[in-house]
């Protein structure tokens, strides 16, 4: 393939879900598909998040369930919704100023 100046990005929805984490790269000209991509900005709040979960497994109210959450969603780069929810909530309830 031949990639041109006219092959820039185009990002679709590609799910039902509001915060997509994926985007399609299109052909400007022809509309093919080219490739996955990452959305703009994920990178930053995936960057975010794994330093916000970083200060929460130093936080030592945490509940047993609350630190295995932790040290689980620790391993991982991208995470779920639901996954989100709970550290933000976490987040909330445990740091201030975060």
């Amino acid at each position: 393939m031949v990639v041109n100046a006219s092959m820039t990005r185009r990002f679709c929805i590609t799910s039902r879900q509001a915060a997509c984490i994926t985007g399609r790269e299109l052909c400007e000209d022809c509309g093919a598909f080219l490739r996955w991509v990452e959305r703009p900005g994920n990178t930053e709040a995936q960057k975010l998040r794994a330093a916000r979960i970083a200060r929460l497994a130093m936080v030592e109210t945490l509940s047993e369930w609350e630190r295995g959450f932790i040290k689980s969603v620790a391993k991982f780069k991208k995470h779920s919704p639901r996954q989100i929810a709970v550290i933000d909530r976490m987040t909330k309830d445990y740091l201030k100023g975060a």
